[in-house]
């Protein structure tokens, strides 16, 4: 632990204190808060309450149930920080074997985090790259009739439909009232190269 003063990562736990001690290290500015229960071992049913993110401090989770169900799930809150005994075999006995991972589990537990982490994503609406190739899966604006050139574009003329090779819904109202440039076809997608804007 490093003192709060140098500026560095500073981590204290609650143990089986709760909200009051909560707002106490949040006044105090420090970086992480690990929420912790006094069972050694702990049923997943004892796990302590996290501490949320509207106490303006960076919340995580001392883990000392007997599996990381709790420590994944804390991730999936909102958890910075996981804290879980270690040991190199449980047959080791030592004060802390009861309740601490082994090897193989450390691993899993890392695995799993670090997937339950990634799977959290970013906040908004805006497309992900790795979805850039199933927009052609998506609808799109398509004519549903043989149409001559000049012909002022109605909603009878064009459907939302399937593949996405047209122009996004969205622009629906904005192509019904437009005039054709040139004569379309039944089936082809709807694109500004085609049509000049209502009141042009």
């Amino acid at each position: 632990m490093i003192s709060i003063s140098h500026q560095k990562p500073y981590i204290t736990s609650l143990g089986g204190s709760r909200e009051k001690r909560t707002k106490k290290e949040e006044r105090k500015k420090k970086r992480q808060v690990l929420s912790v229960g006094n069972s050694l071992p702990a049923r997943l049913l004892d796990s302590p309450p996290f501490p949320t993110p509207h106490f303006g401090i960076l919340s995580g989770l001392l883990d000392h149930t007997l599996v990381t169900t709790a420590s994944v799930s804390a991730v999936d809150l909102g958890s910075y920080v996981i804290e879980k005994h270690f040991t190199l075999s449980c047959a080791d006995k030592n004060p802390d074997s009861e309740f601490s991972l082994e090897p193989i589990d450390l691993e899993c537990l890392c695995r799993d985090d670090r997937d339950a982490w990634l799977s959290l994503g970013k906040p908004g609406f805006d497309r992900q790259r790795a979805e850039e190739g199933s927009k052609i899966f998506r609808r799109s604006l398509y004519f549903v009739k043989d149409l001559p050139s000049g012909h002022v574009i109605t909603s009878e003329d064009i459907r939302r439909i399937q593949p996405g090779m047209g122009l996004t819904p969205k622009y629906f109202d904005q192509v019904v009232g437009s005039r054709l440039t040139q004569s379309v076809r039944r089936g082809i997608p709807v694109n500004w190269d085609s049509m000049v804007s209502k009141g042009e």
